[in-house]
């Protein structure tokens, strides 16, 4: 039996959920998928990473771009007779700044033997902090599940800049010959304080939006088990997702979708998913092998692939290790067709999952 992170197995498949079984979870996936034993699951994800050199600008010594997002989640699921519940919370951090050095200002005040010089480092940031818990319940009903799934969403948003400066403010004394910069500097050095170098240092923040807006949504699942060659081996499923489509900082849409998951073989399951949402289709499409083992110790390794075909393609890979109760998976997401880099995000998803 293949367990693991609900999130990371899915993404590792090409992001295949609707026909998908997951034992462990149903808060990523169809939320009528059945549960096994008591799940406990943890996960962390790094997408768009990027830093990049941008090009200069009058003014400036240098500017980057820093792009990183962050993907936290954890959940706990459980099966409670013809019941299942999963219960959880989902994270998305997206990040995307800008920084830039401008080139220093500095002058001499003769009059009043005083130097004066600033520098600014000018941030611009874009945040969306999108959280919540979400809370599912399944239904097993002969060889078909229903399902539902409650989510309490927050969206954050911070856009702005923040200007950061190094002012440095120093006076010597009437005796020093302005004239000889070996006299000179060395007296400019030593009039400025460095036990206290916070009071060089300026800090403004100026946020052109800030937003946070609650809202609540649920989705719905369906998964109905056929047999081809064996038991339950074929398993189709229909899935809406954000029927209330509340208005958010950014808009969750409602997505339609219908899949199938077919297991050939025990060591092989191949699946595949459309929606449409948005006014656009997304298709879905994925494949697991796997292998187990119980002797000395009880273990097992599976591989995973996936194309997700949407505005762009994106292919997935991904791997799992289990060792007794202890589950480790990893994922890899990486759009291959598309002409801009914001639009060719690359995905790395870490999750580990233990079943008591």
């Amino acid at each position: 039996m293949i367990v693991g992170n609900e999130a990371v197995r899915l993404a590792g498949m090409g992001n295949i959920r609707v026909g998908i079984t997951h034992q462990s979870g149903g808060l990523f996936g169809n939320p009528a998928s059945p549960i096994v034993g008591n799940n406990l699951s943890l996960q962390i994800g790094v997408a768009n990473q990027l830093h990049q050199r941008l090009l200069p600008k009058t003014g400036f010594q240098f500017r980057d771009q820093l792009n990183l997002d962050l993907l936290p989640s954890f959940y706990y699921a459980r099966p409670i007779g013809q019941y299942a519940i999963h219960l959880g919370f989902v994270g998305q951090l997206e990040n995307q700044a800008q920084m830039g050095l401008e080139s220093t200002r500095s002058e001499y005040v003769i009059n009043e033997q005083r130097f004066i010089a600033k520098t600014n480092l000018v941030s611009s940031y874009d945040l969306l902090w999108q959280y919540g818990w979400q809370m599912g319940v399944s239904h097993q009903l002969s060889s078909s599940n229903l399902g539902i799934r409650v989510k309490a969403i927050t969206q954050r948003a911070k856009e702005g800049q923040i200007l950061s400066s190094l002012h440095l403010n120093a006076q010597h004394g009437s005796d020093i010959n302005v004239n000889d910069p070996r006299a000179l500097i060395p007296a400019i050095i030593d009039s400025l304080d460095f036990a206290n170098p916070a009071q060089y240092l300026e800090r403004a923040d100026e946020p052109l939006i800030d937003l946070t807006v609650t809202k609540y949504d649920f989705d719905f699942g369906y998964q109905h088990y056929l047999s081809v060659q064996q038991t339950d081996d074929l398993c189709v499923g229909v899935v809406v997702e954000n029927l209330l489509q509340r208005k958010l900082v950014r808009p969750l849409f409602t997505q339609f979708g219908v899949g199938a998951g077919y297991r050939p073989k025990a060591w092989i399951l191949v699946g595949a998913d459309l929606f449409r949402g948005n006014r656009r289709f997304t298709f879905n499409s994925g494949i697991e092998i796997r292998t187990d083992w119980e002797k000395i110790f009880r273990g097992a390794v599976a591989l995973r692939a996936g194309i997700t075909k949407s505005t762009a393609t994106a292919l997935s890979l991904g791997g799992q290790i289990s060792l007794g109760s202890s589950v480790w998976n990893y994922a890899f997401q990486q759009s291959v067709i598309t002409d801009s880099v914001e639009l060719a995000p690359t995905q790395h998803l870490f999750g580990s999952m233990i079943r008591f």
